[in-house]
C-alpha cells in the first residue's frame, strides 16, 4: 500500500478555496479569496444577474437551483460571497449577463467535526484547542483508518492499486470524523455510565459500520473486476475456436 504518513488524509488540515472558473464568454475577472469556514464542501456560484452601471451577482451553494444572495452591486473590492469565501472583481461593469464562475470550497479538518457537532469544544480533553486540534486528531484518526483498512488483507492481496485510489480519494472522509470523535471522547470517558463513554461507544460503532460498508464496496468492486475478466477470457477463446 503506497499511501503512508497522514498527508494522505482526504480532509485537508486548511480549508482550501480553489480558483473562480467561468463559464460564459463575458470579462473574466474574478478572483476568489477568504477564509472558508463552511462546515461541509461546498461549490459557491457566483452569476451576473444584471448588468449596468454598476453589474450586480447573485451567489448559489447549489448549482442554482436556489440562490443565497441576488442583487449585489459589485463594487471592485472584496465582497463577501459565502461563509468567509470573497469575491473580487476587478471591473464593476462590461459583464456578460447570466456568464457565471464557480468556485470550489473545501472544508478543513476542525470545522468538518464541527459539522458533527457544533459544541465540540466544550467536550475537548484537557489541553485541546482549536489551534492545536489538527496535530492532536488528523495522525491518530490516520493511523486509525489504516489499521481498519489492513484489516481487510484480501483486498491487499488482490486488488491493490483500487485500495490506492479508494485511499486517495474523498470516500474515507466520514471514517476519518468517526474515528476523530470516538478518539476525544475516549480520552474524556471515566466510566461506562457517563455521557462521554456512550459518545465515545456511538462513533466507534459508527466508524465500524462506516468501514464495513467501504469493504462491501471494495469487495463488489473486486468481484466485477473478475467477473469481466471471466467474460473477456470466454469471449477471447470463442474467438480462438471459431478461427
Amino acid at each position: 500500500m503506497s499511501a503512508t504518513g497522514y498527508d494522505k488524509l482526504s480532509i485537508p488540515a486548511s480549508a482550501v478555496i480553489g480558483s473562480a472558473t467561468q463559464t460564459g464568454d463575458g470579462l473574466d475577472d474574478l478572483t476568489a479569496a477568504g477564509a472558508f469556514v463552511g462546515r461541509d464542501n461546498i461549490t459557491v456560484r457566483v452569476a451576473i444577474d444584471a448588468v449596468g452601471t454598476p453589474d450586480t451577482f447573485s451567489v448559489s451553494i447549489d448549482g442554482g437551483e436556489s440562490t443565497e444572495s441576488t442583487g449585489t452591486a459589485i463594487d471592485g473590492a472584496a465582497q463577501t460571497l459565502f461563509e468567509g469565501v470573497t469575491g473580487t472583481f476587478a471591473a464593476t461593469t462590461g459583464h456578460t449577463l447570466a456568464d457565471y464562475w464557480d468556485i470550489i470550497c473545501t472544508a478543513s479538518w476542525y470545522y468538518r467535526c464541527l459539522g458533527l457537532e457544533s459544541n465540540l469544544p466544550n467536550h475537548f480533553p484537557t489541553g485541546w484547542t482549536a489551534a492545536n486540534f489538527n496535530s492532536r486528531t488528523r495522525p491518530k484518526a490516520y493511523d486509525d483508518a489504516k489499521d481498519k483498512i489492513l484489516d481487510m488483507p484480501w483486498v491487499i492481496d488482490r486488488n491493490p492499486d483500487y485500495l490506492d485510489q479508494i485511499w486517495d480519494s474523498d470516500q474515507l472522509d466520514d471514517g476519518e470524523l468517526y474515528l476523530c470523535m470516538a478518539r476525544i471522547y475516549k480520552q474524556k470517558a471515566t466510566s461506562k455510565d457517563d455521557f462521554y463513554y456512550q459518545k465515545w461507544q456511538m462513533y466507534e460503532d459508527l466508524a465500524r459500520l462506516f468501514f464495513k460498508r467501504l469493504q462491501i464496496r471494495l469487495d463488489e468492486s473486486v468481484e466485477i473486476s473478475l467477473e469481466d475478466t471471466v467474460v473477456t477470457s470466454r469471449v477471447f477463446h470463442t474467438r480462438l475456436r471459431r478461427v
